[in-house]
């Protein structure tokens, strides 16, 4: 099992943010004071860097900072390492870098706090990774207490500044950073992810007078939620695809195409990994002032490996029946009491049920009018394909009969039946 990560470990970790940090701001002219920091979890060499007893490479003022574990949380077993610390940070400031020293403290808290809320450690042993721990991070603001005078004989001010870090380390274990949820190919950036798998008897028909039927078998049903931010693409996130592809999900909640499919994915580092064909069922979103804007939405499993197609236009399915019969001529001779069916072809009829509310889809429209205005008999070709083209088939038929059902639902749908034709009618 992996060892704890001692004080001084972290004081390490923590210099090396800092001075980093310091010279990238330092460098792109954001301040203007080359400022270096010592961080230590030794009090007396922290009393001994506050008297200027050190220096720093070219002799540069240097910012100590004295590390405090303040509190410890263990959990361990034979699988997984989990352990919490949180330490304070006292840095020991000159007063008149105060203003370089906000924006370092600032800019940092805010990475530590978002970017880097939870990344990868490695920890040494000998020079060599003796194991690596997932982090996740807490930081507080810096704090800046009252002025006071040096201890290192000088004239100059020095000024206090605290903070506090919490950190989680976990061996062993996973968690929410170490899971990738795509959408049509684009990590997204979720708040909140769920995964319902239930199992969905179906059952046969009755076995007894009493009406007790025997579930024959089980199909899977699920649900997947993701509550997502509501990202604008605005030159603070600079990720365009990300952006595009959330607020074209957003948008879907107002959306009045029927079954916009998608593709959901899911990834993680211990290798398990999945995807299905989607389409969204439930949608939310509500703004309670003043807050942070995210939205929920739930995705279903796609039923839709059938794709229909009329006249060449794909049309939006709700429901799909065939029903395939063969064709009997019975005939009977004189003086027999005996009938005899001879086969003559294969008869069918298709049913189906189709959605009206994307008023862009000329095909719905046509039939719809034809129901209206009573326009039935016309020919058509029908186009069958199941599972990406694995069975297909395609029909002349001729339409049938339908009928329009309109309640509470401004669009409504429309149900139609087709039967066969001849191709060279």
């Amino acid at each position: 099992m992996s060892r704890f990560f001692t004080p001084e470990e972290i004081a390490i970790i923590l210099q090396a943010k800092l001075n980093d940090y310091s010279s990238a701001l330092y460098e792109s002219t954001d301040i203007t004071k080359k400022i270096p920091f010592l961080v230590t979890a030794d009090y007396v060499l922290y009393d001994r860097y506050q008297t200027q007893e050190y220096n720093v490479d070219d002799y540069q003022e240097f910012t100590p900072i004295l590390l405090k574990r303040s509190f410890q949380y263990t959990y361990t077993n034979t699988d997984y390492l989990r352990y919490q610390e949180t330490y304070s940070l006292h840095a020991y400031c000159y007063a008149d870098q105060k203003f370089e020293l906000e924006k370092i403290f600032k800019g940092l808290v805010q990475i530590e706090n978002t970017t880097l809320n939870t990344e990868t450690i490695d920890q040494y042993d000998n020079g060599e990774v003796g194991s690596t721990f997932r982090i996740t991070k807490v930081m507080t603001d810096f704090t800046f207490n009252e002025e006071q005078f040096s201890q290192d004989g000088s004239n100059r001010k020095r000024i206090n500044a605290d903070s506090e870090i919490t950190w989680n380390f976990l061996d062993g274990v996973m968690t929410s950073f170490d899971i990738d949820i795509s959408i049509d190919g684009v990590s997204m950036p979720y708040i909140r992810f769920g995964f319902v798998d239930t199992q969905r008897p179906i059952a046969n028909k009755t076995i007894d007078t009493t009406g007790q039927v025997i579930p024959l078998k089980s199909t899977n049903y699920y649900g997947i939620e993701l509550v997502l931010p509501y990202i604008n693409s605005s030159t603070v996130v600079n990720d365009e695809v990300i952006d595009g592809k959330i607020l074209e999900i957003y948008k879907g909640l107002y959306d009045k195409k029927y079954n916009k499919k998608h593709i959901i994915s899911y990834v993680d580092t211990a290798g398990v990994e999945w995807s299905y064909d989607v389409i969204i069922s439930n949608k939310n979103f509500i703004d309670v002032r003043p807050q942070i804007l995210d939205f929920s939405v739930t995705f279903i499993r796609n039923e839709g490996n059938i794709q229909i197609e009329i006249d060449d236009i794909e049309v939006p399915i709700i429901s799909y029946n065939i029903d395939t019969q063969p064709q009997l001529v019975t005939t009977q001779n004189i003086n027999e009491d005996k009938t005899k069916s001879a086969f003559s072809g294969i008869g069918y009829t298709i049913s189906m049920d189709l959605d009206i509310s994307d008023l862009t889809n000329t095909k719905t429209l046509e039939l719809l009018s034809r129901i209206v205005k009573r326009n039935m008999n016309s020919q058509h070709k029908v186009y069958f394909s199941f599972a990406s083209g694995l069975v297909t088939e395609t029909y002349d038929v001729i339409l049938q009969n339908g009928s329009y059902s309109f309640d509470t639902n401004p669009t409504g749908s429309i149900s139609i039946s087709f039967t066969e034709i001849d191709g060279d009618t």
